[in-house]
């Protein structure tokens, strides 16, 4: 994996997290639909392989995962493991797509969700969390449902992220001055 990372690029995906941490905690946790939160941090990382690739879909999901540990009372390192891997795979899925149609983000929202939920019950499972199980029907009814309808939203703004390194200055090169 190799990934250069502008500093900008740093600064609004931080910007980004930072801003769907508060949301989530003021507004999110009190959206629930039988009793369930919305996720929006396991759609950062399906934006963020669906927009950049795979590896930087996996990047940013660790991060985003990483931040939604610090909120959960299940293993730390477990949403970041999951979502990273769930960014990874949509940004391989993604890079097969001749031609993204316009509706693409919903549908790659909601079976990234789909997979990224159920992987995150899974391994929770595997690290003794047995209550996790139990709620998974309705926990990936409303997530899949709420990321589906939050994807072309969040998708823009995952786009902006990786758009400053393009929106950078370049520096001179030296080579290229000579030649």
């Amino acid at each position: 994996m190799n990934i250069h990372v502008h500093p900008l690029v740093v600064l609004r995906a931080a910007l980004v997290i930072f801003t769907v941490a508060i949301v989530h905690t003021e507004l999110f946790v009190e959206l629930r639909v039988f009793d369930v939160a919305p996720d929006p941090f396991v759609l950062i990382a399906v934006a963020a392989g669906l927009t950049a690739g795979p590896d930087r879909g996996a990047a940013m999901g660790f991060a985003a995962g990483l931040t939604f540990d610090l909120f959960l009372p299940t293993p730390f390192g477990l949403s970041a493991l999951v979502y990273c891997i769930t960014g990874y795979l949509v940004g391989q899925v993604e890079n097969t797509l001749v031609r993204p149609a316009w509706w693409i983000s919903g549908v790659f929202a909601a079976g990234g969700t789909a997979f990224g939920v159920t992987g995150y019950v899974l391994v929770g499972e595997l690290l003794g969390q047995k209550h996790l199980l139990s709620d998974l029907p309705d926990v990936l009814g409303v997530t899949v449902l709420y990321n589906a309808v939050l994807a072309p939203l969040v998708v823009r703004v995952i786009a902006w992220v990786w758009r400053a390194a393009e929106d950078a200055p370049r520096p001179l090169r030296v080579d290229r001055v000579l030649n």
